[in-house]
């Protein structure tokens, strides 16, 4: 009976609708004490999206991702110290990978790429994306390469293996 009763996700409707008005809420509440919304902000619209992509609800989500990307990068000075636009435009990849939406998703992946960035964590989240991607695009060869760049990618952080152990099991 519980399990008929809750979404897939583990919240039953009524507490998603609860959770989307106390996100908005949290953003009314931002935008009258800083008198805008800013890039600050962004987080309260990214955990929002990601609560939307939990319901399948693709389009509320991909939509919030956008603004917070806009916000990211209207307000950021220097891009390349600040990485929330590409752990952002990450999100919005996933989602448009799932909806099977690959030229765009390319097209969003594109910036992550040719950023330099010094946390390599996050390289490596870009490069398991675009390995992702490129299986979905059925080009299994460059895939393959690329998610053996990834992995490359990670045991390098062997120092600190605890980081490429929570970002496998999703913890980051």
């Amino acid at each position: 009976m519980v399990v008929e009763q809750r979404c897939k996700g583990g919240l039953r409707d009524r507490e998603y609708a609860l959770s989307d008005s106390l996100f908005n809420a949290s953003l009314e509440l931002y935008k009258y004490v800083n008198d805008s919304v800013d890039s600050d902000a962004a987080a309260i619209l990214a955990d929002w999206a990601r609560s939307l992509s939990d319901r399948k609800e693709w389009a509320s989500s991909n939509y919030m991702l956008r603004y917070a990307i806009a916000l990211c990068g209207s307000d950021s000075a220097d891009k390349s110290k600040d990485t929330r636009w590409i752990k952002y435009r990450l999100r919005l990849v996933k989602n448009l990978i799932t909806t099977d939406s690959l030229v765009l998703a390319e097209r969003t992946l594109g910036p992550c790429l040719t950023t330099s960035h010094s946390d390599s964590l996050l390289h490596c989240e870009v490069l398991l994306v675009k390995g992702a991607l490129l299986y979905k695009q059925n080009m299994f060869r460059s895939a393959d390469t690329t998610l053996q760049q990834a992995v490359d990618c990670l045991s390098a952080l062997s120092n600190d293996g605890t980081k490429a152990v929570r970002f496998l099991s999703g913890a980051t």
